[in-house]
C-alpha cells in the first residue's frame, strides 16, 4: 500500500462522509436501460472502514486502525485482509501476541498470502525467533521474492548467533533491492557480531550514503568505530543520530558508553539522565515495523 501522506486526513473526511450516508447499493444502468445492483451496501461500507483504517494506519494513529478494522470484519469476519491489517496496528502498539492472533485468523482464511506469514515472523521474532524462521521459510516457499521475509530471517538467525546464516540472508535481501537500507545496516550489524568491524563500518556508510538521515546507521556505525578504539569518532557518529533523532533513547545510551571511554563522566552522567527520562516516555514497538505490509 502506497502511503497518502498529507492527503490522509482528507481521506478519512471523505470516508466518514461515505460512512454517514450508510449507502445501501450502487446500480448500474446497461445499454437496454436496465437496471441491477453494482455493488452491496456491505462492501461499500467495508471498503470505506478499510480505506479509512489504512489513512489512520500512515498517520500513525494504531488505536484508531484497529476500530476501523473491527468494523470491517464486523461486516465481514472472513475478510482476511482486515484481519491481517488489526494484526500489524497491535503489533506496533507492542502486542505481539494479539498480533498473532490475527495472523493466524487471517492465515487460516489466506493460507497461501506470504505476506501474512511475513507480518507473522516479525511479531515473533523478538521473542520466539525459531518459530519466527518456521514463518519466514513458509514466506519463503510461497514467494521468493518477498525482501521482508530474507531480512527477518536475517533477523532470526542473529539472534540465535547463526551469524554467517544471517549474513546469508541479508545478502540475498540486497540481491532483492540493493538500496535497501535496512538490509546494508543489518548486514553491517552482523560483520560486527563476527568481529569484522572494518567490513561493518563499510556497510555502514553504504546505508548512510542511501539515507543519510537514518540515525540507526549512524549509531551502528558508532558502535563499531568504538570496538576500534575510535571513540571520538565514535562520539561523532553517536551526536549525529541524536541530532536526527532527539529521543533516540539507544544513541543517548551509546554515548554514555563513548563519554567514559574518553574520561568525560560529567558529560556522560548528564547522558544518562537523559536515558532514564526518555525510558519512561518511550512505549515499546516491533523493531520489524518497516517491513510490515498493509493489505
Amino acid at each position: 500500500l502506497e502511503k497518502q501522506g498529507d492527503k490522509s486526513d482528507e481521506i478519512i473526511r471523505c470516508m466518514d462522509s461515505i460512512i454517514e450516508m450508510n449507502i445501501k447499493s450502487l446500480t448500474t444502468t446497461d445499454d437496454d436501460g436496465r437496471t441491477s445492483v453494482a455493488v452491496e451496501g456491505d462492501d461499500i461500507m467495508g471498503l470505506a472502514w478499510s480505506t479509512k483504517g489504512k489513512a489512520y494506519y500512515d498517520l500513525g494513529k494504531h488505536e484508531e486502525v484497529i476500530k476501523c478494522f473491527d468494523k470491517v470484519i464486523e461486516l465481514d469476519p472472513k475478510n482476511a485482509d482486515a484481519w491481517n491489517n488489526k494484526g500489524l496496528s497491535l503489533d506496533m502498539l507492542g502486542k505481539p501476541e494479539e498480533a498473532i492472533e490475527c495472523y493466524d485468523k487471517a492465515i487460516e482464511l489466506k493460507p497461501n498470502d506470504a505476506q501474512t506469514r511475513c507480518n507473522k515472523g516479525n511479531a515473533l521474532v523478538d521473542q520466539k525467533p525459531e518459530e519466527a524462521l518456521e514463518c519466514y521459510d513458509k514466506a519463503i516457499e510461497l514467494d521468493p521474492k518477498l525482501l521482508g521475509t530474507w531480512y527477518g530471517k536475517g533477523i532470526a538467525f542473529n539472534d540465535l548467533g547463526k551469524h554467517e546464516e544471517a549474513l546469508e540472508c541479508f545478502e540475498k535481501a540486497l540481491e532483492l533491492d540493493p538500496n535497501n537500507v535496512f538490509a546494508w545496516n543489518n548486514k553491517g550489524v552482523t560483520f560486527s557480531k563476527l568481529d569484522k568491524n572494518e567490513e561493518a563500518i563499510k556497510c555502514y556508510e553504504k546505508a548512510l550514503e542511501l539515507d543519510p538521515k537514518y540515525g540507526y546507521a549512524w549509531n551502528s556505525k558508532g558502535n563499531a568505530l568504538a570496538e576500534l578504539g575510535k571513540h571520538e569518532e565514535a562520539l561523532k557518529c553517536f551526536e549525529k543520530a541524536i541530532e536526527l533523532d532527539p529521543k533516540d533513547s539507544s544513541a543517548w545510551w551509546w554515548q554514555v558508553g563513548a563519554l567514559m571511554d574518553l574520561n568525560k563522566k560529567e558529560e556522560a552522567i548528564k547522558c544518562l539522565d537523559k536515558v532514564i527520562e526518555l525510558l519512561t516516555e518511550q512505549p515499546e514497538s516491533s523493531t520489524m515495523s518497516r517491513f510490515n505490509i498493509l493489505k
